[in-house]
């Protein structure tokens, strides 16, 4: 609904400015979002009626204090995950520019 009175909002202001081209070309996207924020309110709730919130609130507070993710070991790792980390070239320029500084960032500045 927010969306809505945005894109109306922005129609109006297009229509004072007399971009009336503008504002017609923008109209089709009001109508679009009305029906696609309708679809979604049938599609979601139609979906939630369905779903076991009670029972799944059980089972979490169940498994609370369980924080054993084992199963998940050796299942699924990314490429990227198993890839050595890479560090850039110039590393040991920025230890060293780090560590002249001393902790005083208004040395640049002229002002201590």
């Amino acid at each position: 609904m927010c969306m809505m009175m945005g894109q109306i909002s922005i129609l109006a202001v297009m229509a004072l400015k007399q971009a009336f081209y503008h504002a017609a070309a923008m109209a089709p996207l009001l109508i679009f979002t009305h029906f696609f924020f309708k679809y979604l309110e049938r599609r979601h709730y139609h979906a939630a009626d369905f779903l076991p919130l009670k029972e799944c609130c059980k089972i979490d507070e169940c498994n609370l204090n369980n924080d054993d993710f084992s199963f998940l070991f050796e299942k699924y790792n990314h490429p990227v995950m198993k890839a050595k980390p890479v560090q850039p070239d110039n590393i040991d320029e920025f230890y060293s520019l780090r560590e002249s500084q001393d902790g005083n960032q208004f040395d640049s500045l002229g002002e201590t």
